[in-house]
């Protein structure tokens, strides 16, 4: 997902580098652009140019907000799972539990507990 959004920002600034170079009058739009390359170091790391536009920087935050909300859900729906075995798992444990007393109770000697114990 972020390398093709890498991909598509990486085309746009070439377009836009070709039509800066066809204007003269981009200077201006240079300078601006410079100090930006300041402080998109975490872009950078990400792989992504040092001379986004805005509307570049808010798509990229957009796409990552998508990506952590889809996290969110697939952690919640394997804790929910990991939920509903544990809550089965140990109702299974004490209905054995109930039904070992249950036969120890009825059980007159130590051979019967031990031979019930077994089954």
């Amino acid at each position: 997902m972020l390398n093709e959004l890498r991909e598509r920002i990486i085309s746009e600034l070439a377009m836009d580098e070709e039509q800066r170079k066809n204007n003269p009058n981009s200077q201006e739009a240079n300078q601006i652009g410079a100090k930006k390359r300041q402080n998109n170091s975490v872009f950078e790391k990400l792989g992504f140019p040092d001379h986004m536009t805005y509307g570049h920087r808010s798509n990229v935050r957009k796409e990552c907000s998508r990506f952590l909300r889809f996290a969110y859900l697939v952690d919640f729906l394997a804790l929910e799972s990991l939920c509903s075995i544990y809550i089965s798992t140990v109702s299974e444990v004490l209905n054995r539990l109930q039904t070992l007393d249950v036969t120890n109770n009825n059980a007159t000697t130590e051979t019967e507990m031990y031979q019930n114990r077994l089954i």
